[in-house]
């Protein structure tokens, strides 16, 4: 079972790019803001990409696919967080520093209590789709794929990441 602290770097990976866009506007006015962004965001891809590597190498099972329905979608709903860079927001003001603060840990609180680490665009851009699947039991499931299809009746090999959260084999 994933741990808290995974899910913490996959939320952070998940707002990587948003946070190199903060850095490269100095929406902060302060070097070592972005300093520290760029450090997060490099340090999050890269446990990403270690987390996805390692889950490789643990015993998967298979999973019979009664039912499935793409959910690449989700991520773009990470689209309008990413739009805050580009609005007037005046970052120089403790009032607005303070309140994007509070919105970041108010989403990552989200994210991590609501099991929606599969919604990731660093995921997307490395190639991973996402399906919602129901197994045989009638089970909800969540399947992260590199295959841009997957049809009903297929049985596949996968590694389970959460609770109901399955990163299929390649």
């Amino acid at each position: 079972m994933i741990k808290k602290y995974v899910k913490l770097i996959l939320f952070f990976s998940s707002y990587a790019p948003l946070f190199l866009i903060f850095s490269i506007k100095n929406s902060f006015d302060s070097n070592a803001i972005n300093l520290i962004l760029i450090v997060v965001s490099i340090f999050s891809i890269i446990v990403l990409w270690v987390f996805i590597y390692s889950y490789t190498k643990i015993e998967s099972d298979y999973i019979n696919i009664e039912e499935v329905n793409p959910r690449d979608g989700e991520a773009t709903s990470y689209i309008v967080t990413y739009i805050i860079p580009f609005l007037s927001m005046d970052l120089t003001t403790f009032e607005d520093k303070s309140s994007l603060l509070i919105l970041f840990l108010v989403l990552g609180i989200i994210y991590i209590n609501s099991n929606m680490i599969y919604i990731n665009p660093l995921l997307n851009l490395a190639g991973y789709h996402i399906f919602e699947t129901k197994d045989k039991s009638g089970n909800t499931l969540i399947l992260i794929s590199r295959s841009k299809f997957i049809s009903a009746g297929n049985r596949i090999k996968a590694i389970k990441i959460s609770s109901n959260v399955y990163l299929e084999e390649d």
